[in-house]
């Protein structure tokens, strides 16, 4: 809650929103510097350390399934 909210993907992009949100939820929104592509290079990370986000990664899974 003290650094905020960071925004990524295509909704990341729409106009106005992170100062809506802002005004809304009192807290400081961030847009980071390129959403599209972080999202992708996040996504990437992940499956490159499998291993170590494996149980986050497949704990609703196992859950729900």
């Amino acid at each position: 809650m003290k650094t905020g909210i960071l925004l990524t993907g295509g909704g990341a992009m729409l106009k106005g929103l992170d100062e809506r949100l802002r005004d809304q939820v009192l807290m400081p929104i961030h847009v980071a510097e390129e959403p599209l592509s972080c999202v992708v290079k996040g996504a990437g990370a992940c499956l490159d350390q499998f291993g170590a986000f494996r149980k986050l990664l497949l704990e609703g899974v196992v859950r729900d399934g």
